[in-house]
């Protein structure tokens, strides 16, 4: 019996910029880039939102590792980009499984505040 984490992805938003240069604009070298170590922050553009990058993931994932929606019995995502406050982003996602069928998934939001 498959049990545990069968299948994961990831997904990233298309734009992104250079701490480097940000270090310029905010008129603080170093502090990203050495103080921090970061080297690139991502942005999602306007056609572009956690949601979005959630949904692909998810078809991604179901895809690619050939799991039924009706076999999946739990689903957690993790996010540095909530919709808002209100709504998690597996709500959004559960609208994929109720079109296949499966209305009873445990699971939450994980996200960085």
């Amino acid at each position: 019996m498959n049990v545990g984490i069968l299948a994961m992805d990831a997904q990233f938003p298309s734009k992104y910029v250079e701490m480097s240069d940000l270090e310029v604009y905010d008129n603080c070298p170093g502090k990203y880039t050495k103080g921090i170590g970061q080297k690139q922050m991502g942005f999602v553009s306007d056609n572009e939102d956690a949601v979005s990058l959630a949904m692909t993931a998810l078809e991604n994932v179901m895809e690619t590792a050939g799991i039924s929606y009706k076999d999946v019995g739990r689903l957690e995502i993790g996010t540095e980009s909530q919709v808002d406050r209100s709504k998690s982003i597996k709500s959004y996602l559960m609208d994929i499984f109720e079109k296949n069928e499966n209305t009873n998934i445990e699971g939450t939001d994980t996200y960085k505040t």
